[in-house]
């Protein structure tokens, strides 16, 4: 089994629950995927393998999204039109706006 963990930030000191969890579920041979939006502050010395074994998708910078937002476009066409419709949707609703909203998307 595949699964996959999404956080804001990660590792980060209030996270021991998580890697904790993360690593009794690697005990038992399940396999896990850390994905942080961007990079906690690696306070502890037990956080230092967590970072290194996640994937912070901000790090690639805006020219590393609009080429990954155009590989998921050429990959599943449909389904990054429905996801793109569902962004434009929740951008007209919010205060926040549609652009806010597509970079949302992008990451």
């Amino acid at each position: 089994m595949k699964i996959a963990y999404l956080i804001n930030q990660y590792p980060l000191i209030s996270h021991t629950f998580i890697r904790r969890e993360i690593q009794a579920l690697e005990a038992i041979g399940t396999e896990v995927v850390r994905v942080s939006i961007r990079p906690g502050d690696v306070l502890d010395a037990a956080d230092q393998p967590e970072s290194q074994k996640t994937r912070t998708l901000l790090s690639v910078g805006a020219l590393g999204l609009l080429l990954g937002t155009l590989a998921a476009l050429v990959a599943k066409p449909l389904g990054f039109c429905r996801v793109l419709g569902a962004a434009l949707r929740c951008g007209f609703k919010s205060h926040r706006g549609v652009l806010r909203h597509l970079v949302y998307l992008a990451e």
